[in-house]
């Protein structure tokens, strides 16, 4: 149980993070554009579109979460859908993306230890 609420609390850290993306989108395009690189051209040209979606995806991560935190299955269950997608994402976004998926890889981890623990997986042979 202890594995589970620490990869809530890093759920949360990391949805509060992407979720100051928001934020910025209330500053001067150029201050953000020159602060903020992504590996794709496509991104960079984009960078409202990306912020909106950090808010977004940010929620959801925040949402995960705390549905964790208060033990519900629901709340499992959309973090390992976040930390997946993160996880298939993570690329694209570099530099971003290596922080992403330090606090994504390790969210999931704990998820999955916490939830099948020491559990064996057992082979049944079909005869």
């Amino acid at each position: 149980m202890k594995k589970i609420r620490l990869a809530g609390i890093l759920m949360l850290i990391h949805g509060s993070l992407d979720f100051s993306a928001f934020f910025m989108l209330y500053l001067p395009l150029e201050d953000v554009e020159r602060r903020i690189s992504f590996a794709l051209p496509l991104f960079q040209e984009n960078m409202r579109l990306m912020l909106m979606m950090s808010s977004i995806v940010g929620l959801c991560r925040i949402i995960g979460a705390i549905g964790v935190l208060i033990n519900r299955k629901w709340g499992w269950v959309l973090s390992l859908i976040n930390c997946t997608v993160t996880i298939v994402l993570m690329f694209a976004m570099l530099p971003a993306g290596v922080l992403n998926g330090l606090l994504t890889c390790s969210a999931l981890v704990l998820l999955l230890i916490g939830r099948y623990g020491a559990e064996k997986i057992e082979l049944t042979l079909i005869k």
